[in-house]
């Protein structure tokens, strides 16, 4: 994947955490951060599925 598609995808999550974290009532996206983290393994998982794990 070139760099402009994985940035724009970013960008669209981002957009996507700021609005969770005005509903939520956060000051900070940072507190938004900490309930929507994912672990390591979660991560694995999730590029397992996308088959990006060899």
């Amino acid at each position: 994947m070139g760099r402009r598609i994985i940035g724009a995808g970013t960008a669209g999550e981002f957009r996507v955490y700021l609005k969770l974290a005005d509903v939520l009532g956060h000051s900070s996206i940072n507190t938004t951060r900490i309930y929507i983290a994912t672990t390591g393994t979660e991560h694995l998982r999730q590029m397992e599925r996308m088959r990006l794990v060899i």
